[in-house]
């Protein structure tokens, strides 16, 4: 069965019982306002992401007089046809996540992997930790494999400007080279392992995670 919605669709028509204001808790407010409109004026009626002000040009304040933000936006069907209902979320970010370019953070892992034990890597000379001697008393040992420890290193940066291209995505992925925050080394030791880039309100938060091997890599790309 249809709605029968009262009043013209051509601008917003809010809902009976809104807007809405919840109490979320830890002092922060949910605002809501949720309206018909007919379907072809359902997205130009949108206020924009974070945008301060409502489908009517009201500005959204919490109880407290704090100011809101459009976080969350939705358009389904109104169950008359040609009509929208639009329901808005505004709420307040009480905890940024920011990284001035100034304060960098970075981790360092230690990791062991497991070698076959003629993998020439464990040799010191290849950069290893153990001489030939060292293997050979392992192989009299039964050992079949002794275990490399490698450097894992991650350093997370920001930027305003990232644009979501598969070469920007991929860049430097598996090159080797020394990583970022690394003051001094050797390039062919290093290469970029992993990446985790994650989008923000106002910046794009990449972090990178290089590996380190005493017997360097063989670059994959170039």
């Amino acid at each position: 069965m249809s709605k029968v919605i009262l009043g013209t669709t051509t601008t917003p028509t809010s809902l009976p019982g809104y807007p809405l204001r919840e109490d979320a808790g830890a002092g922060a407010w949910l605002h809501t306002e949720k309206y018909w409109i007919e379907q072809a004026s359902a997205v130009a009626s949108l206020p924009a992401r974070n945008a301060t002000t409502n489908q009517l040009g009201a500005t959204i304040t919490d109880p407290d007089s704090n100011q809101l933000y459009c976080k969350r936006r939705s358009i389904g069907t109104a169950g008359t046809p040609g009509v929208s209902e639009v329901t808005l979320e505004y709420s307040r970010a009480l905890y940024q996540y920011r990284i001035a370019p100034s304060d960098n953070p970075r981790a360092v892992n230690l990791r062991g992997t497991a070698i076959p034990i003629d993998d020439e890597r464990l040799l010191t000379e290849n950069g290893g930790k153990f001489s030939a001697a060292n293997i050979a008393t392992a192989k009299k040992a039964l050992y079949t494999s002794l275990t490399l420890y490698g450097i894992e290193y991650v350093y997370t940066d920001t930027d305003a400007s990232f644009t979501w291209t598969e070469a920007n995505i991929i860049s430097s992925l598996q090159v080797t080279g020394l990583p970022t925050g690394i003051s001094s080394g050797t390039a062919a030791k290093w290469r970029l392992m992993g990446k985790r880039i994650e989008e923000r309100e106002d910046e794009t938060v990449i972090e990178e995670t290089y590996e380190y091997m005493g017997s360097g890599f063989i670059p994959l790309f170039t």
